[in-house]
């Protein structure tokens, strides 16, 4: 693969993470996940990523990582795995490459 590959994982429940991880890494990325809030701010600040896997519904996430992980990788795709926390207006206003359900 070219580029960077690498996917970050954000979801306190590591059954899910591990999962996601298995199932990407033998698609050929590189998987990290990060289970806290702390550690997915460490993590968006120090690496590069392809693609962020969010539950926005961590705590302590919401309403703070979103805006952090578009400010620093503004065109950076992210997927919400959960977002009950969004309201359709919110929804409305995100870039183009946030997906949600």
């Amino acid at each position: 693969m070219t580029l960077n590959q690498t996917i970050l994982i954000i979801d306190d429940e590591p059954n899910l993470s591990r999962s996601l991880g298995l199932i990407l890494q033998r698609a050929g990325y590189i998987v990290k996940a990060s289970d806290t809030f702390d550690d997915a701010i460490g993590s968006i600040d120090s690496d590069h990523y392809r693609l962020v896997i969010l539950d926005n519904n961590m705590p302590a996430a919401n309403p703070v990582l979103l805006p952090k992980i578009l400010k620093v990788y503004p065109y950076l795709p992210v997927l919400i795995l959960s977002d009950t926390s969004l309201f359709d207006e919110e929804k409305e206003n995100l870039p183009p490459s946030v997906i949600t359900s």
